[in-house]
């Protein structure tokens, strides 16, 4: 279960860290992109969703689902078609509707190394 952060429900930045909070206690490699990830580079930009990338397996989706299930609207089934489709979900935020996309990573090269030296690093905006 994600626990409640400050004003979660007024924040989008707030909202995305709650899908990272279940991300990262299921140990779940991600990324943070679009706007959410320019802002932290001092660059704003209006957002209507957040935007994660992810290094999600089929075992993921259930715990995943679950983890989410009391503050978002989380379909089980879309997010193992996404791991299976290497394509993205979303979820919804439930008392601000805001969205929070989820992207498969792909395997490329690129990519992986990315990910990888993100990971090591241990970074984290929570």
């Amino acid at each position: 279960m994600v626990a409640a952060r400050g004003r979660a429900k007024d924040d989008p930045i707030q909202v995305a860290l709650l899908v990272v909070d279940a991300l990262e206690a299921l140990e779940i490699p991600y990324l943070i992109g679009g706007s959410l990830a320019s802002s932290a580079h001092g660059i704003s930009r209006l957002t209507r969703d957040a935007d994660l990338v992810a290094d999600l397996k089929i075992h993921h989706a259930q715990p995943l689902a679950d983890a989410l299930k009391d503050a978002f609207y989380a379909d089980v089934e879309m997010i193992k078609d996404a791991i299976r489709h290497r394509s993205c979900f979303n979820v919804i935020h439930l008392d601000s509707m805001f969205k929070v996309d989820v992207g498969r990573f792909k395997n490329r090269p690129f990519s992986c190394e990315t990910l990888r030296s993100f990971w090591s690093l241990g970074f984290s905006l929570s």
